[in-house]
């Protein structure tokens, strides 16, 4: 399965964990629920981010319908990105609502080289 950047794909535990494999790029996770407030506000920025970076592959992952994955991610709430690298390993997380400039900011700050 390949996935274009630039855009916000949902996904499910089985998509995702297949993509955290093969994906070529960094992967942000966008974990969320349709009954969770402030997640409302956050999927369009999200979408804004997503269309902003063309270097990262955007998931958006509803935690309403996967809780294993959500125990395999400690995901103690939502909303909750967390970005991996290349080899899906978790390089940043954080709990709670962004702007589309905060989401970029955690993206810059986590796909930083050490020392940058």
């Amino acid at each position: 399965m390949t996935l274009q950047t630039g855009l916000v794909h949902d996904v499910d535990a089985a998509a995702f964990n297949r993509l955290a494999r093969e994906s070529s790029h960094p992967i942000l996770i966008y974990l969320w629920a349709p009954w969770c407030p402030p997640c409302l506000p956050m999927g369009p920025e999200y979408v804004k981010a997503a269309a902003a970076r063309t270097d990262v592959l955007f998931l958006k992952i509803n935690a309403a319908t996967d809780s294993q994955l959500l125990t395999a991610l400690n995901i103690a709430s939502v909303p909750t990105l967390i970005l991996q690298d290349r080899n899906g390993v978790q390089i940043a997380r954080f709990t709670g609502a962004l702007t589309a400039v905060q989401i970029t900011s955690l993206l810059e700050r986590g796909l930083s080289p050490p020392g940058s």
